[in-house]
């Protein structure tokens, strides 16, 4: 829903959607805050320098969302940004040792099966129409 929401507002500046975004988290989070009394500020050096790492990383992906929604067809950003879970896989692997279980190593490849089939189908789609290839794949343009 929020997907369509943004692609409704191309003639919105990006700034405007991603400052809306960061005031509704800051008082959701505001708000669970004061619920679960469990606010504490960051003690050490370190871990306000990933505080800090966090938001920025945070709100880069957001800007490069709502671009890329403002540019872009919607399925297509939508599919590439279900690639979120893929990543997590990889990433808590990496740094955590957390090893996937079946189901989830199931349900990543179907999300990357459906992204490598969609961004095919674009690829083929910008082909002129008399093109061997866009010819022998024609099923997946239908």
């Amino acid at each position: 829903m929020i997907i369509v929401i943004i692609r409704h507002l191309r003639d919105v500046h990006y700034t405007v959607v991603t400052v809306i975004y960061g005031i509704q988290g800051t008082v959701i989070c505001g708000i669970l805050v004061v619920v679960y009394d469990v606010f504490e500020l960051p003690q050490t050096p370190l871990e306000w320098s990933l505080v800090v790492g966090l938001s920025l990383l945070t709100w880069g992906g957001q800007t490069g969302l709502v671009l890329a929604l403002q540019l872009e067809q919607c399925a297509v950003v939508s599919l590439i940004n279900s690639l979120d879970t893929c990543f997590a896989f990889i990433l808590q692997f990496i740094f955590l040792g957390v090893i996937p279980d079946m189901y989830s190593v199931t349900g990543a490849s179907i999300v990357l099966t459906g992204v490598i089939v969609t961004t095919f189908r674009k690829y083929l789609s910008g082909l002129p129409e008399d093109n061997k290839t866009r010819q022998r794949f024609r099923l997946i343009l239908k």
